[in-house]
């Protein structure tokens, strides 16, 4: 099955007729941080009406980078409201955390929410307080197609690593990625964890089993 991710209250309410009756697909609730100046109070009303008839939130976090920095209080005010209706597990968070890493692990351990951190590319130092904290970590084919990315990969523990497309944004060369390349992903995980690629397969299953929320049913993350 498949994880849709949203960017605001606007796409996912625009979204949910589409995709919302499909058995194989689950539609996230999101608050993309760089929207988060465009996202005024009315909407983030609307974000705290909807979160509490979804279990999945994402994409939502804070985004530190050059792209970001200047609207970083914007996307703080948006991350408390997001972590408000998170709090204490009642949804499972895919979280952004480009550039303010230590700042989202600290956020996500104090409001005790569930959380996949998407794409991480902070320092490896911060890794073991994340998993300290009960997080998960999604991987695509984007990062490992880098050192940094599979840097990553052998630091997290196999029980912690879950599989995204982040399509059709992330692109290996000039292919555009989408869910159907979660098989060969998950053939790359398997290579280079040394498993074949139905135990590799199993145990990103059996993770996402794990973390689901319990109402939602358990999912494979594209």
């Amino acid at each position: 099955m498949c994880l849709a991710m949203t960017e605001s209250p606007a796409d996912y309410e625009a979204w949910l007729p589409v995709l919302g009756g499909r058995r194989r697909v689950r539609l996230a609730l999101g608050a993309h941080p760089l929207r988060a100046e465009q996202l005024g109070k009315g909407e983030l009303d609307r974000f705290a009406v909807l979160a509490g008839t979804v279990s999945y939130l994402g994409e939502v976090g804070l985004d530190g980078s050059r792209d970001g920095r200047a609207s970083l209080p914007a996307q703080r005010r948006v991350f408390a409201r997001v972590l408000d209706a998170a709090r204490n597990g009642r949804a499972l968070l895919s979280v952004h955390s480009r550039g303010a890493e230590a700042e989202v692990v600290e956020a996500l351990g104090a409001a005790r929410a569930r959380g996949v951190l998407h794409w991480y590319s902070g320092a490896l130092s911060q890794v073991d307080g994340a998993l300290e904290q009960g997080l998960y970590f999604s991987v695509n084919a984007s990062m490992l197609a880098t050192q940094k990315g599979l840097r990553l990969l052998r630091a997290l523990p196999r029980d912690r690593v879950l599989t995204e497309s982040d399509g059709p944004f992330a692109r290996v060369g000039r292919q555009r990625l989408s869910p159907v390349d979660i098989p060969a992903l998950v053939q790359r995980i398997a290579e280079f964890w040394g498993c074949d690629v139905d135990e590799a397969a199993a145990q990103v299953w059996s993770n996402m089993r794990a973390v689901a929320p319990p109402r939602a049913g358990a999912i494979n993350t594209a």
